[in-house]
């Protein structure tokens, strides 16, 4: 007889004894013609179906077998009750038996999983006999100090996997850790294949035992069981072979059947033939070798001192041998380096906690721990310098910006202007209105938005540029800028953040020869610099907090063609020399806190381009539309080199990387500027940027007076 239970996806746990009632005739009428048959010394089993776990963890005494059929059965021993079940035990159709406590009779692993133990390195004990048959698997569970074991009167391994599975420890690299396997070692020729399981970063390597490191491959080398000792073994009271294959072939008609109805009878039939179990039996069945409730533990605790002999060559074939190694590639040189050193109890639990989660999460964290921030942002904070000249430049030339230029289109092709050149200061020609009063100075303030949009990171900028300036003489001008940009990134692949105070004080020259205009322009820049970041896996943030100086000059040539009274070409080309210093800082924080080595860097570029102006012009406002296109190309210092260290591992040699500092860059601009007769302007633009792992866009407006 049967009680069936299907959990239908749900964990449940049946904390009590249970036990079974027999058929009692004297309680029925004998003769009644419904009277069931054959009831007499029946005993009581469970069928557990239904995905999810049944926990069991009193001493159940019903005789009867425990079909598993899906889902699991977990036993578990608490304080000092024992789990146990009384009756056989048939794990069948891939489900799962874990726990610690005893199994009164025999346990058998048709194409399923046995794991002994509940995560807990605690032993799984059968009073009877171990079958494993198929594809079944025998999952033992170890540590850093012990393992979990099955330990059984006699066992039957017809194939099958034992794998060995290491709980979420910190496993130290190359210590050789023992597995302990009892009686168990005698048959580890049976299994089809051997297996230790791995984690995110760890594999292990199996031998034999300590003396003769024998690797255990899938072909297992070790020598079977003699006939000798098969019969040894029946004659002690286990079953012989033909004993095995009839039950085998029994249990497996029984528990396999076509007809799920069939299958319990089948038990059934069996239970009914079955006689319960006597004193004298009991008794019996100790004489032979078979555990009882005292001599469990006793057995237990004989296999362990088996196991760990004073001399290792008695029983070297009791254990075997696991050592963890790193597999390749998963940590770079410094980090590989790290895991296999002497740790402390932090960062063993950091690396217990990465190589035992999800591969995900793990990638995550080497990332994080392998990125070098400081080879993105060193780069971004040169081409920041490197902007400000352009824009800086940019602004210097731009023939709308002062009033001797305006004018020379419209005189260009003048007799009036023929006439009276040379003396265009004269009273006479402003009176005329041939050409509007000389305006000598300027000054503007330009707030800007930058989007940025890099492969590593992204963020914004906002700023302004103010500015100052006028013509020393004639054919000169000079402009003097303060240039202010905040900026704040997100990097891509890493949890962490850069802000940055810049400001650059800059200064432009141009003096216009008649054939060709010289250019000129130098810049300071300082800059204040903040990064956090993350290491997956650790509940602190690491953070620094460093400066950075840079200095710039350009020089270079431009020409002003009046192509009509209304449209100015201006062509130019300029190299530019720039320098970065960044001093030595350290990270603060926790684990994988980095020191970052100073960065001295100098690099050259050239940059052409075209630069047009078209002017409208009204009843008293003028408006210019600016277009213009610049190519600016590395020519020397295109890579960045910076080094870091581990504040926690001095000793390590310093991680060195070289950056790419960006080769081309296109840059892509539109303005258009309303002049009033006041003298004062207003103005509009946008600036794109086009690199090789950036695209950016600059916002720029303008307001400003000519005087």
């Amino acid at each position: 007889m049967y009680y069936s239970l299907d959990t239908k996806g749900n964990d449940a746990e049946f904390s009590n004894d249970i036990s079974q009632r027999k058929w009692e005739a004297n309680t029925h009428n004998l003769e009644a013609d419904n009277l069931p048959k054959k009831l007499d010394n029946l005993n009581v089993g469970l069928i557990k179906s239904g995905s999810g776990v049944l926990t069991l963890s009193g001493t159940n005494s019903y005789e009867g077998a425990t079909i598993i059929n899906a889902g699991g059965i977990r036993l578990l021993s608490k304080d000092s009750k024992t789990a146990q079940i009384a009756g056989s035990v048939y794990v069948n159709n891939g489900s799962i038996l874990s726990g610690n406590g005893v199994i009164k009779q025999n346990l058998t692993n048709d194409n399923s999983i046995i794991r002994p133990g509940n995560e807990d390195l605690s032993d799984l004990v059968v009073s009877g006999k171990y079958t494993q048959t198929g594809s079944a698997k025998l999952i033992l569970d170890f540590g850093n100090d012990d393992n979990s074991k099955l330990i059984a009167n006699n066992y039957d391994i017809q194939g099958g996997t034992l794998q060995y599975n290491p709980l979420e420890k910190y496993y130290t690299i190359d210590k050789e850790y023992k597995i302990d396997l009892g009686d168990l070692a005698n048959y580890i020729n049976n299994f089809t294949s051997i297996e230790v399981k791995e984690n995110n970063a760890i594999s292990f390597k199996i031998s034999l035992n300590n003396l003769d490191k024998q690797t255990i491959n899938k072909t297992i080398t070790t020598s079977p069981v003699s006939d000798d000792q098969t019969e040894k073994q029946d004659n002690a009271g286990n079953y012989d072979s033909s004993e095995e294959n009839s039950k085998k072939d029994d249990l497996n008609t029984q528990t396999n059947p076509s007809n799920p109805d069939q299958n319990s009878k089948g038990y059934i039939d069996d239970q009914t033939e079955k006689q319960p179990i006597s004193d004298d039996q009991t008794e019996k069945q100790d004489e032979t070798k078979n555990y009882d409730n005292s001599e469990e533990n006793s057995k237990k605790d004989e296999l362990n001192t088996q196991t760990n002999p004073s001399n290792p060559d008695q029983n070297s074939k009791d254990y075997i041998v696991v050592t963890p190694t790193i597999k390749k590639g998963v940590y770079n040189g410094a980090l590989s380096d790290i895991r296999e050193g002497d740790l402390n109890s932090a960062y063993q639990d950091f690396f217990t906690k990465i190589e035992n989660g999800d591969q995900t999460t793990f990638n995550q964290a080497v990332k994080s721990i392998d990125s070098n921030l400081i080879a993105d942002i060193a780069p971004h904070v040169f081409s920041q310098q490197e902007s400000f000249n352009q824009s800086n430049m940019m602004l210097a030339i731009n023939p709308v910006m002062f009033n001797t230029i305006d004018n020379i289109a419209h005189f260009k092709q003048s007799p009036t202007y023929l006439a009276y050149n040379g003396i265009t200061s004269s009273d006479f020609v402003y009176d005329m209105g041939l050409i509007e009063e000389a305006k000598s100075f300027i000054w503007y303030l330009s707030p800007k938005y930058k989007k940025i949009k890099a492969d590593n990171y992204k963020g914004d900028a906002y700023g302004f540029d103010l500015a100052f300036g006028g013509n020393p003489t004639p054919n000169s001008q000079a402009i003097f800028n303060i240039n202010f940009v905040k900026t704040k990134l997100n990097f891509n692949d890493n949890p962490g953040n850069f802000e940055s105070k810049y400001i650059n004080l800059g200064a432009n020259y141009i003096y216009d020869f008649g054939i060709a205009k010289f250019l000129s322009g130098a810049g300071f820049g300082f800059g204040d610099n903040k990064i956090n970041r993350q290491i997956i896996g650790t509940n602190s943030n690491l953070s620094s907090d460093y400066d950075t100086k840079t200095a710039s000059l350009q020089l270079g040539l431009s020409k002003d063609f009046v192509v009509s009274d209304n449209f100015t070409l201006t062509p130019l080309v300029y190299t530019s020399g720039s320098y970065m210093f960044q001093d030595k800082f350290r990270e603060s924080g926790s684990l994988f806190a980095t020191e970052y080595e100073k960065i001295s860097h100098f690099s050259t570029s050239i940059t052409g381009g075209l630069y047009g102006t078209y002017k409208l012009k009204h009843s008293e406002n003028t408006t210019d539309i600016s277009l213009y296109s610049l190519y600016e190309r590395r020519i020397s210092g295109k890579k960045l080199k910076n080094s870091y260290s581990f504040v926690d591992f001095p000793s390590l040699a310093k991680i060195s990387s070289d950056q790419k500092l960006n080769k081309d860059v296109i840059s892509v601009g539109i303005n258009s500027k309303t002049s009033f007769k006041n003298g004062y302007f207003i103005s509009v633009g946008i600036l794109s940027e086009y690199i090789e792992d950036a695209n950016n866009i600059n916002l720029m407006t303008m307001f400003g007076k000519r005087f």
